[in-house]
């Protein structure tokens, strides 16, 4: 249970930098955000849908004891 709760740590952290990277291009370059903001949206989306699977396996492991 640890473990998954340590991959679930270092993935909301990456999610925090992405987040943050994300705003950076965004104020370098306010003409074209969508281009730039594109691909990291999606690698947001894909780990937020990760941490929600970790999360619900972690939910998982506890009621199974």
């Amino acid at each position: 249970m640890s473990a998954l709760n340590l991959t679930s740590q270092q993935q909301l952290e990456q999610l925090t930098h992405l987040t943050k990277l994300s705003a950076n291009l965004s104020n370098v370059s306010p003409q074209q955000p969508e281009t730039l903001s594109q691909p990291l949206q999606e690698q947001l989306n894909e780990i937020q849908a990760k941490i929600s699977l970790l999360n619900q396996k972690d939910v998982e492991s506890v009621v199974k004891g």
